[in-house]
């Protein structure tokens, strides 16, 4: 007769260790928000499952360290992870305007979600055209931002962007919840363009090349939203990310400053690279 083996115990397994990458999908960032927000709401129950010990629950661990995003998945990443300090609030929008359902749809039926902030800055909050609505964002066609003598700077108007951001923030109120699929800090790695760029040297023979690279990247490390501890064992990576190298020079880029690192006591794989972070900025470059 087989022997049956006892189930480890969650503290006993080794957790899994997850980074999330979004990429950049312009209003396709909808669908990914959608996919994030589903799930959170799965590990929440997942863990809720485990915690009542419900028979046939998968009792290993699975815990985001590190979620990455590049503009639309930028803004999905951050908005998401700023509502779930908000806490998983499950609830239902109402349904999608009649104007802006596709051919087919059902415009009766009522669409389900934890993260509000997250809904809301993707399919409440952005039009494309409209006028100013109270309390709501403006439309990326709209040219009330235009002003008189003023440069035209850009076809869309970017502050309904802002103005997601400034509501998401100032919206959300803290509920103290701690989860266990994050680690504590979950670190946040967004990419954006510098527009005073991020200078650097080509070196030649007998001379040299200064170019200007406009590509950069901000590191935010999120505390007190998850429960379990952030694994620096098993993520050596990020101490070569961070401003832990040996200061080279400082320089003035407009209003912000800029501080090259040597990244060389990080090992050979990092000799040749050094860290360049304007504000909260870094680029490594080689």
């Amino acid at each position: 007769m087989a022997q049956q083996i006892p189930e480890l115990e969650s503290s006993e397994r080794k957790p899994f260790i997850v980074g999330l990458t979004l990429a950049g999908a312009v209003s396709a960032g909808a669908y990914s928000a959608g996919v994030l927000d589903f799930l959170f709401e799965a590990l929440s129950e997942w863990q809720a499952a485990k915690d009542r010990r419900e028979h046939g629950t998968p009792m290993h661990d699975v815990q985001i360290a590190a979620v990455s995003g590049a503009s639309a998945g930028g803004i999905s990443a951050a908005i998401s992870l700023l509502s779930l300090a908000g806490g998983i609030r499950p609830g239902e929008e109402e349904p999608v305007r009649a104007a802006d359902a596709p051919p087919g749809a059902d415009r009766s039926r009522k669409i389900p979600r934890v993260l509000p902030e997250l809904y809301d800055a993707w399919v409440t909050g952005p039009r494309l055209f409209g006028a100013v609505a109270s309390g709501k964002n403006g439309a990326f066609l709209d040219p009330t931002d235009l002003k008189a003598n003023s440069s035209f700077a850009s076809l869309l108007d970017s502050d309904p962007l802002q103005q997601v951001a400034e509501r998401v923030v100032a919206g959300i109120k803290p509920s103290g919840a701690k989860y266990q699929f994050l680690t504590d800090p979950v670190h946040l790695f967004l990419t954006v363009t510098n527009l005073d760029g991020i200078p650097y040297v080509i070196p030649f023979k007998g001379g040299e090349h200064r170019m200007t690279n406009h590509a950069d990247c901000v590191h935010y490390a999120m505390a007190g939203i998850g429960a379990a501890g952030f694994p620096i064992d098993r993520c050596q990576w990020l101490s070569s990310w961070g401003d832990d190298g040996v200061l080279v020079e400082t320089w003035t880029i407009g209003a912000n400053t800029a501080r090259r690192y040597d990244l060389s006591a990080h090992g050979a794989a990092c000799a040749r690279y050094q860290l360049i972070l304007v504000t909260n900025g870094g680029h490594v470059i080689q």
